[in-house]
This record gives structure tokens, sequence and C-alpha cells, in this order.
């Protein structure tokens, strides 16, 4: 389900409450299968003439910066801050613990993808994948597939700024893509939007996230105005101060949430 523009009165809690987690951009087709993905994309594009779209994956490195773009067809490595590149067609997956390999026929490069979250080593944004690519003698380790996939769904706000949610009050956060990044961009580079929602204690609220190459930033948050019991309330008010004001978004090893800004309002997220 896409999200639009949402402008949220008083009348509309009801509307609010009835957005699901479904995400309408899913996966790209790497590690869901990036030689035949599940369903065709449109805004892609062909692998091949006749045969259906594909969405492209990527993966990017830096120092010296690298780019790994997987379509389908043919698999392409450009290095060394874009003065080389090397194109090969696309290999068979590999299965290996944990992920894929990906070996052209002539052995030069290898490309392993794992399904463990990694942080940017330059900016610290989290991707889905962490990427290894290894031509010939020289091994550079990396970050692949979209910050918008990872975040994607509906999640159950934990903490609020330390103190844990009260018991029997839903503190929810549903993030769906909206604008996916233009075909053949650095997936780190290019903002990605889409639409908040959710439930903050008493209330329901909406509004719109961007993604940036360096973070996560929510535009003007919409809530309704219903009253509740004043520590619900003070609850509620603390969570969508702390969303208003994020810029960071990171990840820990349990594959929880952190959202917070740089004087560390925080709300840490589970995923439902």
């Amino acid at each position: 389900m896409k999200l639009s523009r949402m402008l949220l009165t008083a009348a509309m809690p009801m509307a609010l409450m009835a957005c699901s987690a479904e995400t309408a951009d899913k996966s790209p087709a790497p590690l869901a299968g990036i030689d035949a993905p599940a369903e065709p994309a449109t805004d892609a594009p062909l692998a091949d003439a006749g045969e259906a779209k594909t969405k492209p994956w990527m993966a990017q490195g830096n120092e010296p910066g690298w780019t790994v773009t997987l379509d389908g067809t043919t698999l392409s490595y450009v290095y060394a801050y874009g003065e080389s590149r090397y194109e090969a067609p696309q290999p068979e997956a590999e299965a290996v613990e944990g992920g894929k390999r990906y070996t052209t026929a002539d052995g030069v490069l290898s490309v392993l993808v794992l399904d463990k979250i990694c942080a940017d080593d330059m900016s610290g944004m989290p991707f889905p994948q962490t990427v290894t690519v290894q031509m010939e003698d020289a091994r550079v380790n990396g970050c692949g597939g979209k910050t918008s996939d990872l975040i994607e769904g509906e999640w159950q706000i934990v903490e609020v700024n330390g103190p844990p949610v009260m018991p029997g009050v839903e503190l929810t956060l549903v993030l769906e893509a909206d604008i996916p990044p233009e075909p053949g961009q650095q997936v780190q580079y290019v903002p990605g939007k889409g639409g908040v929602s959710g439930r903050s204690g008493c209330n329901s609220y909406g509004g719109e996230y961007t993604l940036t190459g360096e973070g996560i930033s929510f535009g003007d948050i919409a809530n309704t105005e219903m009253a509740c019991d004043p520590e619900i309330m003070a609850q509620e008010a603390d969570f969508l101060d702390a969303l208003r004001h994020v810029t960071v978004l990171t990840f820990d090893e349990t594959g929880e949430m952190e959202l917070r800004d740089h004087e560390y309002r925080q709300i840490y997220a589970r995923r439902k």
C-alpha cells in the first residue's frame, strides 16, 4: 500500500487506524532471486528485449569508491572511484550460508552477498545486506540493497527517550515507500521518500519521511486531537516531539531500530 501525502484532522482517526504494514515496493530482485524476480517491475530498464522488466540490485563501498549492479542480465563492477569498469554476463547465484555468491564464468570477479545488516563506513547509514567483492587479488567490502527495504513495514515502539512504553498503550510506526530512487543512481546518495503513520498512544498521526545518504527525517507530522489520561498524553507528546526531530537511523544486533536526533531524543522500535 502506498500512502499519499496526508492531512489529518480529528475526524480521521479511523482511516489512519486502518493503515496496514503491507509494503508496495518489494525487495529488489537479488536475494529474493536476483536472476528471476517474483514480480515484474514497471519502472526499470529491460534486461533484454521481449523479457519482463527487472529492477537492478546495487551494492557500494568506499575508499576506494565502488559499485556493483546486477540487473538480471549483466553484472557490472565500477571501481577505483569510477575510473575502471568490468562487466560480464550475470552468473547464477550460488547458495552459501547466510546468503548468495555470484562468480563470473571467467573467475575474475566474485560477489558475496550476506543477509546481514550493514552500516556504511562513512555515513553510518544502514543497508539490508553485507557485501564482499573479490577481483583477482583485490578485495573490498561494502553494503547492498536499499535502506527503504530495511525499514518498510509496521513497527512497535518499545521505548521513548529511555522509559518503556506504558502497558496497554498502543504506540506504532508504519513506514511505506512512495517515491523510488531514479534507476541507475547510487542508492546511498539518492533521497527516498515515503509515508509514515501509526498510533501515538491516544491519537493517530501521519506525514512523510525522507531518506538521505546520511539519515532519515520526518516532515510535518499531523495528528488527531483526542484527549486521554494525562500520563498517556505526556508520553504521546514525547514520542511526537522525538519523531519530528529525528535525523539518525541505526539498527542493533537484534534488529531493533533506533531513531534519534543529535540531542539523543530516542525512539526504539521492534518489527511487529
